[in-house]
């Protein structure tokens, strides 16, 4: 997962992998739940502009349990919170006090979140579905533009016609899982897997050809697990 082979890092509640996937089985959430992951090779840089960011999930529509507070479970990011200036990446969702997953969103490169709850019943029809976020704020100078895809289709998009360029820097460290006392971590049976970051500035690489990639991919590798 990991290039060059730096070793991911548990937190307090070792995870195993699930036919591939991280499952998240605790009832409740949990703000000290999470794996951390190389700031060097899990964060977009000062001075990017064109981002992908994409993770495979498998998502239970409710069963959540009684809350106390809407939560937000995070899937995979770095980030200190969901405000705009204190996002380098992160995709993560939204549960009501009732149990119920609410939205899913996702962010980079500072960028407003953008929710993918337009295709909420895609994403939590018993099967996997690769939740991406691209960004680019390389094509057109001072503009950012924020796509959500679930699978191959676009879902939403934001625009920023006065981005300053900088990328947020979060103190967190990049994670699967919670950031203690902000974000929660998955549960209820959350599963994730194949988390993708890659910085597309300066590369004429397709975001949209990457993500049809990672869908064929997590079909392949996650649920019928035939490898050619």
């Amino acid at each position: 997962m990991v290039h060059g082979g730096t070793d991911a890092l548990n937190g307090p509640h070792p995870r195993t992998l699930d036919n591939g996937m991280l499952k998240f089985s605790s009832s409740v959430p949990d703000v000290d739940d999470y794996i951390t992951l190389p700031t060097s090779e899990f964060s977009f840089p000062p001075g990017c502009k064109r981002i992908l960011a994409s993770v495979a999930l498998s998502l239970p529509a409710s069963g959540y349990g009684s809350l106390p507070a809407a939560r937000y479970p995070m899937f995979f990011g770095r980030m200190n919170n969901t405000s705009a200036p204190n996002i380098n990446f992160g995709l993560w969702g939204i549960v009501s006090t009732d149990g119920v997953l609410t939205s899913v969103q996702a962010a980079a490169l500072g960028s407003v979140p953008v929710s993918a709850t337009a295709k909420l019943a895609t994403l939590t029809d018993g099967n996997i579905h690769v939740l991406s976020v691209a960004v680019d704020g390389e094509s057109k100078p001072g503009t950012l533009l924020t796509r959500v895809y679930v699978d191959n289709d676009l879902v939403n998009s934001a625009t920023n016609s006065s981005w300053d360029g900088i990328v947020p820097q979060p103190t967190n460290l990049p994670r699967i899982g919670s950031y203690p006392a902000t974000l929660h971590s998955p549960w209820g049976g959350m599963k994730l897997g194949r988390p993708m970051l890659v910085d597309l500035t300066g590369s004429n690489k397709s975001a949209v050809d990457m993500i049809s990639e990672s869908v064929v991919y997590a079909h392949r590798y996650l649920v019928s697990n035939n490898v050619p």
